[in-house]
Parts: C-alpha cells; sequence; structure tokens
C-alpha cells in the first residue's frame, strides 16, 4: 500500500499542469468571450485571471464589481438580451430571477450549464430554479456535466438520489430534477 502511495506521489509530481486553468470561472468566462459571446458573473469573488490574451493575467475585482448593485445591472442585462450568458456560484442561488419571463426583453430559451452541482440539495435546487420561475414563456434546459471518473460519480449519484427523494416528497413524483434515469 505504501508503494502505491509513492507511486501516485511520483506520478503527481511529474506530471504537467500547464494546461490546466488555476481558475475554471475565469477560463470558461475568457472561453465565452473569445467566441464573441457576453457574459456576467454572479460569484462575488475578489479575485481573477484574465485569459483572454495570450498569457493569462490576474487581477483583482473592485468592489463595486462585486456589489449588489452591480448585480443587478448584471441581471437587468441579461435579461434585456445584452447579455448572452451568465455564471455563477453558490452566490447565485437566491435573490435572482433569470428566466425567460414574459416581461422580459430575452424570451430566449435559457440553459442552465452546471460543472460541479453543489453539495447541499437545497442550495443546488435554489440554483436550479434561476431560471426556472412562474412567468416564464419556455422551460429551461439543464445540462450537468460529469467526468466519469469515480470521485465524481459517486457525489452525483448522491445528489440524484436527494434529488428524487426531495421530489418525491413535495410532488409525490420519484423523477429528479436531474432526470437521467438513475444514477448508481
Amino acid at each position: 500500500l505504501k508503494a502505491k502511495y509513492e507511486n501516485i506521489l511520483k506520478l503527481i509530481g511529474e506530471t504537467d499542469w500547464s494546461d490546466m486553468p488555476a481558475s475554471p470561472i475565469d477560463y470558461v468566462k475568457g472561453k465565452v468571450e473569445t467566441a464573441g459571446f457576453s457574459i456576467g458573473e454572479f460569484t462575488g469573488r475578489a479575485d481573477g485571471i484574465d485569459y483572454t490574451g495570450k498569457t493569462p493575467r490576474y487581477y483583482r475585482r473592485s468592489a463595486e464589481e462585486r456589489s449588489k448593485a452591480q448585480t443587478v445591472r448584471t441581471e437587468a442585462a441579461f435579461n434585456d438580451g445584452s447579455l448572452d450568458a451568465a455564471i455563477g456560484n453558490e452566490s447565485a442561488a437566491s435573490g435572482l430571477s433569470l428566466h425567460a419571463g414574459e416581461k422580459f426583453a430575452d424570451q430566449r430559451p435559457r440553459v442552465d450549464i452546471t460543472w460541479q452541482a453543489h453539495r447541499n440539495v437545497t442550495t443546488h435546487v435554489q440554483l436550479k430554479y434561476r431560471v426556472n420561475r412562474t412567468g416564464q414563456t419556455s422551460k429551461p434546459e439543464y445540462r450537468h456535466f460529469v467526468p466519469s471518473l469515480p470521485a465524481y460519480v459517486r457525489p452525483a449519484a448522491v445528489l440524484e438520489s436527494k434529488l428524487r427523494d426531495l421530489n418525491a416528497n413535495t410532488t409525490a413524483d420519484q423523477s429528479g430534477l436531474l432526470k437521467s434515469g438513475g444514477a448508481d
């Protein structure tokens, strides 16, 4: 067992990590912007990395960029179509309406993409319902990306089970929000 542990440490030490982004949120933002789309942020983060140039550049987000007023402006811009996309973390779990609302200028159907599900099922559901609310003109599409590695598959299966249980408790329907047909 110790030999396996030592071998794992050796493999980690020999691995080239240079292509792995230090900030996945900023990396995704950079790719979206480079592709010609606009993107807003609901994270409350103080630091970031700009990946749009030749060399990644660290930057500090101002208090204004992280303020409630900026959140309101970003939400309005997303809903009026000025922003094509929005990225968020736990900070986006409450107080936002990002659905294709009948009163919003941007009626495009919403697509919610989850790269890493929140470990708390309640927070996860709150995040999902930012794009699925009363008064919407179309239902959102949900996409959950889960690498086929045990460290990711197991938590996803647990989440799906919790979502099924939560849905069954509130609607008597056992199909979960992920609706993958089941994960073991």
